[in-house]
């Protein structure tokens, strides 16, 4: 099948040029066609091609950060239920999937670290979206709904996470941030580690950081409008 062969290098081609303003939408189109039926399906089946689409998601342009989300959701969210290989690639990649998400956020606040002036707080540097947090937020929502899908393949990829002690570091370092949104984001995540089927040292981090944990849900108050402005 000539699509099928030419197809990982053209994917490779399209997501060189993702990140071109002007080709964005274009692009994203096309590589939503590849995610569409699964024998152009099997060419997404490398990690790198993956990796690589999740990194436009960082890029500061709106237009392209929402259009590879936009991708990124098709392509890992669409039920595939009778597609073994794409189930089995889940699965083979579980761990690698979790690195890239873990390394993005690093990579997301490490950047912010660096762009704060001294003194200056953490909700002022949040205040337009500094440090690029559209995207970890969009990354985090990504995740939790990967690892809430009910497929077998995403199954044990949130098994493997929510018994991963330094996920739920990550998730408790994320809370600290003062941004509603990103909050109830981290908020989700650490609800996949209260389960009484957890391990022990995800139990013993749970119970040593109860305090701290239970005051900042506490805290967490979503600025909905008041309920009168719905009459």
């Amino acid at each position: 099948m000539v699509v099928r062969d030419s197809g990982p290098s053209i994917i490779d081609k399209l997501l060189g040029q993702y990140e071109n303003h002007d080709d964005a939408h274009f692009v994203g189109e096309y590589l939503r066609m590849y995610a569409q039926y699964p024998a152009l399906l099997k060419c997404w089946c490398k990690m790198g091609r993956i990796q690589t689409l999740l990194r436009v998601i960082l890029n500061f342009n709106f237009n392209i950060q929402s259009d590879a989300v936009e991708t990124t959701i098709y392509l890992l969210m669409t039920e595939r239920a009778n597609d073994i290989d794409w189930a089995n690639f889940i699965e083979e990649n579980k761990v690698r999937f979790i690195e890239t998400f873990s390394q993005l956020y690093d990579e997301i606040t490490d950047d912010d670290a660096g762009d704060k002036d001294d003194g200056e707080n953490k909700q002022n540097a949040h205040d337009d979206e500094g440090g690029n947090f559209f995207a970890l937020k969009e990354l985090m929502k990504l995740q939790y709904q990967m690892l809430t899908k009910q497929d077998k393949c995403f199954k044990s990829m949130q098994h493997y996470w929510s018994n991963n002690k330094q996920c739920l570091i990550q998730v408790m370092q994320l809370m600290e941030y003062e941004d509603d949104s990103l909050i109830y984001e981290c908020i989700l995540q650490l609800s996949l580690f209260l389960r009484p089927s957890c391990s022990p040292e995800i139990k013993k981090v749970l119970t040593q950081q109860s305090k701290p944990l239970i005051e900042a849900i506490e805290q967490y108050q979503p600025r909905h409008p008041p309920e009168d402005d719905f009459i």
